[in-house]
């Protein structure tokens, strides 16, 4: 039994169909908040490595990537890292700027409310 061309694009459009539906169905939940999540970077010599394994990758970068921004929001419990499907559950936005040295390591940081 040959497929033909068109039944071969409706199962395969019945399937991304179905792909995208249960994507659909599972909940992304944020990430717990810590109010010592930023702690690590007051311990001393912080690298690029340690940063991006603490707190994940940036959300942008300037400078050829000597300057990093983490966009995270705040509740009662602490600060977590944001994306932007957590956009309506932070009660406060802030951006933590982080500037890296030509040996990689953070030589200064700043935490930033944005309205």
């Amino acid at each position: 039994m040959k497929a033909t061309l068109s039944s071969i694009q409706t199962k395969l459009g019945s399937l991304g169909l179905l792909a995208l539906t249960l994507c659909g169905c599972g909940t992304v939940e944020r990430p717990p908040a810590d109010p010592n999540l930023l702690n690590f970077l007051d311990q001393g010599a912080v690298n690029r490595k340690e940063t991006v394994e603490h707190l994940g990758k940036p959300s942008s970068t300037a400078v050829g990537g000597r300057i990093a921004f983490y966009r995270l929001g705040k509740t009662k419990r602490g600060l977590f890292v944001r994306e932007p499907h957590w956009e309506k559950q932070s009660q406060q936005h802030h951006s933590l700027v982080l500037l890296y040295g030509a040996d990689n390591s953070v030589t200064n940081h700043s935490l930033i409310r944005v309205k």
